[in-house]
């Protein structure tokens, strides 16, 4: 069964105009023989938004049970995430994306095998620190739940968990 990612807080993202035309290219890629889903492989994720399908690429951080895969979302812009962490062509030891992308450290998702196209492309060990980097600064600064700041105004919106 092929699967396809669809999630409301990557599509903000993955589905902006400069993505849309940035990414285009990736259905043409070749999958590099040489790289597999793997801790650090660049691959390639079907999404869905507006209706339409298309691929996005992720860095995968881990390989979890049953194939699945904990991913960081890569767009064409930093979309004003100041730890977005970009990836130039010197950050890849195998393959490539043919175009600067942004890791976002704070848009992590993890992907069904069902819905990873493939691998093409593999970054440095140093891009890879650099990009874990950023998801514990993420970590370390975000903010309490209880922290009056991110609560709902009283009597607008309610958490339901």
């Amino acid at each position: 069964m092929v699967g396809v990612v669809c999630q409301s807080a990557l599509a903000a993202d993955w589905d902006s105009a400069s993505d849309r035309a940035l990414w285009a290219h990736l259905g043409a890629l070749r999958p590099s023989r040489s790289v597999a889903v793997r801790r650090g492989a660049v691959v390639v994720v079907r999404f869905r938004a507006s209706g339409a399908e298309s691929l996005r690429p992720a860095v995968c951080l881990a390989v979890l049970e049953r194939r699945d895969a904990l991913l960081a979302q890569v767009t064409a812009t930093p979309c004003g995430d100041r730890h977005a962490t970009g990836l130039p062509e010197r950050f890849f030891a195998r393959g490539s994306l043919q175009a600067l992308g942004f890791v976002r450290p704070g848009r992590l998702f993890v992907a069904p095998a069902s819905t990873i196209e493939r691998a093409v492309a593999v970054v440095t060990e140093a891009a890879l620190a650099e990009i874990v980097s950023s998801i514990n600064d993420v970590l370390r600064e975000t903010p309490r739940i209880s922290d009056q700041r991110w609560l709902p105004p009283r009597g607008r919106g309610r958490c339901r968990w």
